[in-house]
């Protein structure tokens, strides 16, 4: 068999299997989400004025040291093709918080490599089901670069955020 019919195979191999574990959406969206690279950036920033007050509320957790309950703060993260929304994603030092992920398109993820955040490295699913990660935030302030690491259409790998510890 010579190298390139292999390549090719391989390659339709690979592309059936991310088809199979995430499911379509992940390798051809549907034609009413669909949108070039440029009208995705631009609606993103028109978008981020509005979502930077996204919406929040409470959520009951235990605290694992005397079992009283304590509330944690839940925000809002919409992914989309390319890009986060808040952006920056900001959020308090030292502080359990709640973090409810959902994808308006396809399937995305939220992935951090900062010392601290190792839990934050979210798949989210293009079906619209919401992901809850309750962790608490590191104490150390800074901004910290967020990205996408499942192959979400062409601009994906110009899908990048930020979180910002304050």
């Amino acid at each position: 068999m010579n190298k390139s019919l292999v390549v090719i195979v391989v390659a339709v191999l690979g592309a059936a299997l991310v088809w199979f574990l995430l499911g379509q959406d992940a390798v051809a969206p549907h034609s009413d989400v669909m949108q070039s690279e440029e009208e995705s950036i631009a609606v993103s920033d028109s978008e981020r004025s509005d979502d930077e007050d996204s919406a929040s509320e409470s959520m009951s957790s235990v605290d694992q040291e005397d079992g009283a309950r304590t509330e944690s703060e839940v925000i809002e993260v919409e992914t989309f093709q390319y890009g986060y929304s808040p952006d920056p994603l900001v959020l308090p030092a030292g502080e359990i918080v709640t973090l409810r992920f959902s994808s308006r398109d396809v399937a995305h993820s939220f992935t951090m490599f900062a010392e601290g955040f190792e839990d934050l490295n979210v798949a989210i699913p293009a079906n619209g089901e919401t992901v809850d990660v309750e962790f608490q935030v590191p104490d150390v302030p800074g901004e910290y670069d967020v990205a996408c690491e499942i192959f979400c259409g062409s601009g994906h790998s110009h899908m990048h955020g930020s979180v910002r510890v304050e």
